[in-house]
């Protein structure tokens, strides 16, 4: 590991090997791990939003679709693992190494993982409801789901709207 090289080697400035050493620590605590991973998820995630919302033609009951999506994610995410997450988990049962670097891990990771992962994912949600909450409630937006073809029912295709479009 490059980071591991530059701690022991002693290469570089003493603020490169101050980092160099953070990141050693960081990289081989269970700790660390389920942290990466958990972001790793949640990124993931948000990138198929962030999708979305640079689509063309992207309309915008899709990209409410899209907010409300990411957000059923994140809130699955709080009862189960993400997959980066589980994979990782999967990989270190019954081992203290993980891709052959051996680590460092305490008897209370997982539990202070699992109340760490609650209030990760509860601030993410806080988050994404400041910033999409206008897709929801404008009465504008609102309005404008009649016009999306994608929720038009097939078979009353020819007086969809009508009424709901009626002042």
């Amino acid at each position: 590991m490059h980071s591991q090289n530059t701690k022991e080697g002693r290469v570089g400035s003493a603020g490169r090997q101050g980092r160099a050493t953070f990141s050693v620590k960081f990289l081989t605590s269970l700790r660390g791990l389920l942290f990466a991973h958990l972001t790793w998820d949640i990124v993931e995630e948000a990138a198929h939003l962030s999708k979305v919302f640079q689509a063309d033609f992207t309309t915008v009951t899709r990209a409410m679709a899209a907010v409300n999506n990411f957000r059923l994610r994140l809130m699955n995410m709080k009862e189960t693992n993400g997959q980066r997450l589980q994979h990782f988990l999967n990989q270190i049962v019954g081992t203290n190494s993980f891709n052959e670097i051996f680590i460092v891990r305490s008897a209370d990771d997982l539990k202070e993982f699992v109340t760490k992962k609650q209030k990760v994912l509860d601030d993410v949600l806080e988050n994404l409801e400041q910033k999409f909450s206008y897709l929801e409630k404008d009465p504008v937006l609102k309005a404008a789901a009649v016009l999306d073809p994608d929720i038009w029912p097939a078979d009353q295709l020819s007086s969809y709207g009508e009424k709901r479009s009626k002042c």
